[in-house]
């Protein structure tokens, strides 16, 4: 396990964060009551998919799943990325990062808060999706809406999980990770 781990690692790129990260923070903004804050959260699901849709491993196409979440309290959706684990599915690890900026004079590219977490989840999610076998446990990856409003997207899915008895075994929460 220790060299699958050594070959996981040796894939991350800091050039490929830095593409994500210019890429994510060249909308004007990310704002969730925005007008137009739908447009970069598209264009994420989108970028997601094609990691999927490139994968050469036949159980990505069968266990990764994308799609939005939508929210009551913002106009905005999050993105999620499911895995299902092929072990232990009812176990699930969440990984997340806020995909909103905020907005104080109309323009909110967010850089560092939050393109700089966003990109490091979806690193994760590229070094996962490109492993030859499933993960043990279900992964859960979240680039949450509203969260600048007051933790609106996230906390409306800690609530869905509660309800639901869902076993979250681990949580790890990426937020300003350095731009």
């Amino acid at each position: 396990k220790r060299e699958e781990i050594e070959i996981a690692v040796a894939l991350v790129s800091d050039e490929s964060l830095r593409q994500f990260n210019t890429w994510f923070s060249s909308y004007p903004t990310r704002f969730n009551r925005n007008a137009s804050s739908a447009t970069p959260v598209t264009a994420l699901k989108d970028k997601i998919s094609e990691l999927i849709l490139k994968s050469q491993h036949a159980w990505v196409k069968e266990r990764a799943k994308i799609g939005f979440v939508a929210h009551k309290k913002t106009p905005q959706n999050s993105v999620h990325l499911r895995i299902e684990g092929k072990i232990r599915p009812n176990e699930i690890v969440v990984l997340g990062g806020h995909l909103d900026s905020i907005s104080w004079n109309g323009q909110a590219p967010g850089a560092d808060d939050n393109a700089s977490g966003s990109s490091n989840v979806f690193e994760a999610a590229k070094v996962i999706l490109s492993q030859k076998d499933a993960p043990e446990r279900s992964l859960d990856f979240y680039w949450y809406a509203g969260e600048e409003s007051g933790l609106l997207g996230s906390n409306e899915i800690a609530e869905s999980y509660r309800a639901a008895g869902k076993d979250v075994v681990a949580v790890m929460q990426l937020d300003m990770t350095l731009f």
